[in-house]
This record gives C-alpha cells, sequence and structure tokens, in this order.
C-alpha cells in the first residue's frame, strides 16, 4: 500500500477539478542530464504548463522551457516561490533582487483556453 500517490494519478485529479497541472521549477530536481529529465518529463507528462520563470533560473534555462512548452503545445507560467520566513531571499511576486518579470502576454493563452472550455460547458 503507497501513501503516496504517483504523478499520473495526481494529474488526473487536477483535471478531473477543473485546473491545470504544472510542472513546477523543473530544474530544481535532482538529475545528471536535466535539460534531457527535463524534456522526457514534459512529453511523457499529461501537464498543461510548464514553470518556465523562476528566480533561480539562468536566461538559457528560461528560454530552453520555452522553447520546450512551443514543441509540446504547453502553458507557460512563472512564480516567486515565496514560501515566507523560511526563503527571505524569494519575495513575494518580484523573486530574488526583482528578477521575476511575467508578463500578461504568458498569462493571456490560458485566459483564452479558460473562457472557452467555460464557454463550451455552458
Amino acid at each position: 500500500f503507497s501513501y503516496y500517490s504517483s504523478a499520473l494519478e495526481v494529474i488526473d485529479e487536477i483535471h478531473k477539478s477543473g485546473g491545470y497541472a504544472s510542472l513546477a521549477h523543473p530544474f530544481m530536481y535532482p538529475s545528471k542530464d536535466k535539460f534531457s529529465f527535463i524534456e522526457e518529463l514534459i512529453c511523457e507528462l499529461p501537464i498543461d504548463m510548464v514553470e518556465c520563470i523562476y528566480p533561480e533560473f539562468t536566461l538559457d534555462e528560461r528560454i530552453f522551457l520555452k522553447q520546450l512548452c512551443q514543441k509540446y503545445n504547453k502553458f507557460i507560467s512563472g512564480g516567486s516561490d515565496y514560501h515566507g520566513l523560511n526563503r527571505p531571499k524569494n519575495l513575494l511576486g518580484t523573486g530574488i533582487n526583482d528578477n521575476l518579470n511575467i508578463p500578461f502576454s504568458l498569462v493571456k493563452p490560458w485566459v483564452n483556453h479558460l473562457n472557452n472550455t467555460l464557454i463550451l460547458k455552458k
């Protein structure tokens, strides 16, 4: 008996509840070949979006993730990873040293998709 759900079970539950499944800060996962591992996750898992904009990612990492999103038709997301006092350098909404900027143009595709989904359900 397992107390933990598999990634597929969790993603399925997110979708059943009408949510988007997101791959959060993928370059933070331990792996010898992070680029191949991340592409495999994005390609194989039925996720909807990938956190491409993250305070600790380099510009090259952000570009790589955005290209994978385009290749595999995933939404792009981002976040400051603010967790309060246990991560004092990650500030809410601004990242580290104000290095977080998520333009509305990245969010707009989710809004459009959500609006179309809600219209179809009526």
